[in-house]
């Protein structure tokens, strides 16, 4: 069985553990894209180098918003 990757089931999966807090999308894989080079994201969770570094001093609201525009990447990358 396949394991679902999609930033949503990370979502999901993350919430199931820690319902009160919003998860990290790191999964470890640290690449960053030379697919956009003047905007580079993360291959593995696709943040970009600012949202990497803040991540660890950003609101909860921030994170929230973080994820919505990862979310929006996501989707941005596998409909072109």
């Amino acid at each position: 069985m396949a394991i679902d990757d999609s930033l949503e089931a990370r979502w999901q999966r993350a919430q199931r553990l820690s319902p009160h807090q919003v998860p990290s999308p790191c999964v470890g894989v640290c690449a960053m894209s030379s697919v956009t080079p003047d905007h580079p994201v993360c291959a593995g969770c696709y943040r970009n180098l600012d949202e990497i570094a803040r991540w660890g001093s950003m609101t909860e609201a921030d994170k929230h918003g973080v994820w919505q525009d990862l979310r929006a990447r996501e989707l941005a990358q596998f409909d072109s």
